[in-house]
């Protein structure tokens, strides 16, 4: 639908690295149906995914920097991309020692004369399905069981 010119900046975790690349994108309306399934709150996320990861839809799993970035505290951005997550838009993959995310649905960017600097991942991993287990997942199911815990710890002592 529209025609949008984005700097893709991001951190490599392990290096300390910032890369930052210029590319044109172009959000369809084709695009526009993956947001359909997606929270309401959610969709910035999901949008500023789109036009800030690499050409690739991939990017470090850096909830300081997106949080910084999108101008929401850590907790709120694991909450969204919790919600793309649980939507069918995002993964995550775990190379070279770090958590990577992964957008199911990248928009379509021009590679020529572009260099990706994010790891490849995983060429066995089932990539229809959503991140399980330990990660970002597994961190805010711990987050919300302590949440829990301390609630019912001050009802308790009430």
């Amino acid at each position: 639908m529209s025609n949008s010119v984005s700097i893709c900046a991001f951190r490599d975790s392990q290096e300390g690295m910032t890369f930052m690349s210029m590319k044109q994108r172009m959000i369809s309306a084709r695009d526009l149906d993956h947001l359909d399934p997606i929270p309401a709150v959610a969709k910035p996320m999901a949008l500023w995914l789109w036009l800030n990861l690499d050409p690739l839809g991939r990017g470090p799993m850096d909830l300081e920097w997106i949080a910084e970035q999108t101008s929401t505290d850590p907790e709120t951005a694991l909450e969204h991309l919790l919600m793309l997550m649980e939507a069918g838009f995002l993964t995550t993959y775990q190379a070279n020692g770090a958590e990577w995310l992964l957008l199911l649905h990248p928009l379509k960017a021009d590679l020529r004369r572009t260099k990706i600097h994010t790891p490849e991942p995983p060429p066995d991993r089932p990539w229809t399905s959503v991140a399980v287990g330990g990660g970002a997942r597994g961190r805010a199911r711990e987050q919300a069981r302590e949440r829990a815990r301390a609630e019912a710890s001050a009802r308790a002592s009430a």
